[in-house]
């Protein structure tokens, strides 16, 4: 058999055309001579795998069948036989005539609120089945959601599919789709229906602002984001959109799968009680597509700003309290040293500013002339002393060794304060 040309027959069914092809198989559309129903019929050729990895791909293929098999509901395609003979194996399914959601979003029209939640509502209505029946479908991403002709939307391609009584999932896989996997299935925790939502709460996000919350240049990046990043609300790239609809998500991508919705029909209630207010009719557009696309592009890269806290919430604004605290705290430091000082005359000598930096800095730069200070138990001189202080605040003398070789022994960290005290 060869891609070029059609065969005949596979099992029972009588091929008609190909209505997509990939690296390990292809998928016909096919005719049920005996009842004169349209198939869909996804085979896959023994030959194209290694010797090695041919077991395990023909359990995965029988895993799918297996999964969607037993599910019989409106928005789920229907598995209607498996069978192998010869040099392949195939599934025959329910043949959809329509698009993917993957294609909808390719074709950029933006998307109406009452149409997100729509999309929304018939893919937990889906998935919700799909949990009930113990089945855990771990790659819901647009390319497996495809639309009939009467708008209906169906989940398809349950190959990574986990059954609750199944073990046939090898220990250590990491098996779907980076973009739309939950953070546990990169840290080999536990892996349940939460999985599945937190995928669902990536493709809302997706229709609402029109670019992944997680995305990046390599799997790396995507995995460090999924795992440690929360994406900037909807409202912050479309003002249009509601504030309600930023606690939905926040909710929809908790790192903590306890802190998801627990189950489909409480993501269900959740959206509808989000979207009762809104306009239906509004498009949901970003504001700046070039900063949606941006976001798309980059996310948050390792080391940048937005890192989720222990806790999953974000805490703003410390950074003014930071300073503050610190200010006050460099004012009892010096005048504590300046009491320790036996040779300072009872007058207050003309007070001399200290440099504060918050930050990777030059070394700071002071005109007035050095002095010693000296505390009050009379200790040996060294050539150069370190003041205890609190963890974040670096207090140090300067001598005459170079502050450049001192530097390398001792790299700044990003939120230290710096304190040097003059010489006298």
């Amino acid at each position: 058999m060869t891609d070029q040309k059609l065969p005949e027959q596979i099992g029972k069914y009588r091929i008609q055309a190909i209505l997509g092809r990939g690296a390990m198989g292809v998928v016909y559309q096919g005719l049920d001579p005996h009842i004169e129903r349209r198939v869909a019929i996804k085979v896959i050729r023994k030959g194209a795998f290694a010797e090695d990895e041919l077991h395990e791909a023909l359990q995965r293929f029988r895993r799918e069948a297996q999964a969607a098999g037993r599910l019989l509901h409106p928005n789920i395609v229907t598995i209607y036989e498996y069978g192998e003979e010869k040099d392949t194996a195939f599934i025959a399914m329910e043949y959809v005539e329509g698009d993917t959601l993957k294609d909808r979003l390719a074709g950029r029209r933006p998307f109406t609120l009452a149409e997100i939640a729509d999309i929304l509502d018939q893919l937990l209505t889906g998935l919700g089945y799909a949990h009930a029946g113990g089945i855990v479908h771990r790659d819901i991403k647009p390319d497996n959601l495809i639309f009939g002709p009467d708008n209906t939307l169906k989940i398809m391609d349950f190959g990574v599919a986990r059954l609750e009584s199944s073990s046939l999932t090898m220990a250590g896989s990491v098996m779907g789709t980076p973009s739309y996997m939950a953070p546990e299935m990169f840290t080999g925790e536990a892996i349940d229906q939460r999985s599945d939502l937190f995928s669902a709460g990536i493709i809302l996000y997706q229709l609402l602002t029109g670019s992944k919350p997680f995305a990046g240049p390599s799997m790396t990046v995507i995995m460090h984001q999924v795992v440690n990043v929360m994406p900037p609300g909807p409202s912050q790239i479309n003002s249009r959109l509601a504030k309600p609809l930023d606690k939905l998500i926040a909710t929809c991508l908790a790192k903590n799968p306890a802190e998801r919705f627990q189950n489909a029909a409480d993501f269900r209630t959740a959206l509808q009680q989000a979207f009762a207010r809104l306009d239906g009719s509004l498009s949901v557009t970003p504001d700046d597509p070039a900063a949606a696309s941006h976001n798309e592009a980059t996310c948050f890269a390792p080391g940048q700003a937005q890192q989720r806290p222990q806790g999953g919430r974000f805490r703003q604004g410390r950074l003014p309290l930071i300073l503050g605290a610190a200010a006050l705290l460099l004012a009892l430091i010096i005048g504590l040293l300046l009491l320790q000082d036996d040779t300072t005359p009872l007058s207050p000598p003309p007070r001399e500013p200290a440099a504060i930096s918050s930050g990777p800095t030059k070394e700071p730069v002071v005109n007035a002339p050095p002095r010693t200070i000296t505390p009050a138990a009379t200790k040996k001189e060294t050539p150069h002393r370190r003041e205890t202080a609190p963890t974040g605040i670096r207090i140090t003398s300067p001598t005459t060794e170079p502050q450049q070789d001192r530097r390398q022994d001792e790299p700044a960290s990003r939120n230290a304060i710096t304190i040097t005290v003059p010489q006298r």
